[in-house]
């Protein structure tokens, strides 16, 4: 079968900065090709992708995305057509977080105007967790829940061969006679390093991409924290992949695409020492030369991993701090103490690497008061004199 992987247009129609390339695509891409399908991934994005750094009024650009979405005679839903047709798909996949859905939905109008026989497949976040809004539009055929890559394989296996009873793919949902079935829930992936690498490769646009676009990597799967503010996926649970396969996959992306500043985009990157000190010590010991980023928690961070992760080329962190305010900090059950971020700030600072936190505003029990207390936390001096917290 020919597939089509489509990640629908969002930063491309706000004007802003859409950086890296659509990881949950290239997987199930690379899986779809070693089936032996010919596949191909469409991010609507980086076909023209935009250039505006200026995310402080990104609210704003809101209204554009929503004017470009109730415009069908908008000239980039007739390039989405035009691509379609020139792939000529036998089914096509289409992923969406919750503020592209809409987008998504359009998406999938055009795929039936093109081929009203092609089945439709919606992933990712959203559909995840609202099924029964997502697969009740008419252009959506199924639903894949949860991690795809088994429930995916699964699925084209049985459209490729022509078979109609999908009751035994696990976390899938779909139609049948009217009706919406929900299958249950699938197991995750325990053992990542099965999982080819994600295909870059299938990249339609793959020029307009940059060498750190395509450096977006995950070592891990999974959080056990359980903040209220957060999609929860994997339950509490994680699965990690073998050092040897993580720096496998970095060493092929710096000869493919001359890649030398890395994301590794783990929930929280250090959560597990013993990981990120192997990591770190293969990378040395095979004089591996590149630069990386990652996000954790202030309180799984500690100097001697830090010094360790800084020679091994870590240039950037990124800790969750969400709020300066007491009451919103327990609320959102983040399960870190004020005293603990200024800890880390203390430590970023004294060895000197750039970070950054992450704060949010407008949780439903926040007052006007509790954006004032982030507003000052933001600004307090840290104990080495430095701005921020």
């Amino acid at each position: 079968m020919k597939i089509l992987l489509i990640d629908p247009p969002f930063k491309r129609l706000t004007g802003l900065v859409n950086n890296y390339f659509p990881l949950g695509l290239s997987y199930l891409a690379a899986v779809a090709e070693n089936m032996g399908h010919v596949v191909a991934i469409y991010e609507v994005d980086a076909a023209k992708k935009p250039t505006s750094l200026n995310f402080v009024g990104e609210y704003k650009r809101y209204d554009k995305y929503l004017r470009i979405v109730n415009d069908k005679n908008h000239p980039i839903w007739q390039e989405i057509k035009d691509q379609i047709k020139s792939f000529h798909p036998d089914l096509i996949g289409i992923t969406s977080m919750t503020p592209k859905i809409a987008s998504a939905f359009i998406v999938a109008d055009i795929c039936k105007e093109v081929n009203l026989d092609c089945p439709v497949v919606l992933g990712g976040a959203h559909p995840t967790v609202s099924p029964d809004q997502s697969i009740a539009y008419d252009s959506i055929d199924f639903i894949v829940r949860g991690e795809g890559e088994i429930t995916f394989a699964k699925l084209i296996k049985k459209i490729d061969a022509g078979e109609k009873d999908f009751s035994d793919i696990s976390g899938l949902s779909y139609k049948e006679n009217g009706s919406i079935k929900h299958n249950p829930p699938s197991e995750f992936v325990r053992e990542l390093d099965e999982i080819p690498f994600p295909a870059r490769d299938r990249l339609i646009n793959l020029n307009q991409y940059t060498s750190e676009d395509m450096g977006v990597i995950l070592t891990s799967r999974g959080c056990p924290f359980r903040c209220t503010y957060c999609y929860h996926p994997w339950k509490g649970k994680m699965h990690f992949r073998s050092i040897e396969n993580v720096l496998d996959e970095i060493t092929q992306v710096m000869a493919d695409y001359g890649t030398r500043q890395f994301a590794i985009k783990d929930d929280t990157f250090t959560i597990k020492r013993s990981h990120v000190i192997e990591f770190c010590e293969e990378i040395l010991r095979g004089g591996l030369k590149f630069n990386w980023d990652c996000t954790t928690r202030v309180d799984r961070i500690d100097e001697e991993l830090l010094k360790l992760m800084i020679r091994a080329g870590c240039n950037v962190i990124k800790v969750g701090v969400e709020t300066g305010s007491e009451k919103i900090l327990k609320a959102t059950k983040k399960g870190i103490t004020f005293e603990q971020v200024r800890s880390a700030a203390k430590l970023f600072n004294k060895h000197n690497i750039f970070w950054s936190a992450y704060f949010m505003i407008g949780l439903p029990q926040e007052t006007e008061e509790d954006i004032i207390k982030t507003y000052d936390f933001m600004k307090l001096p840290c104990p080495m004199g430095h701005e921020g917290a």
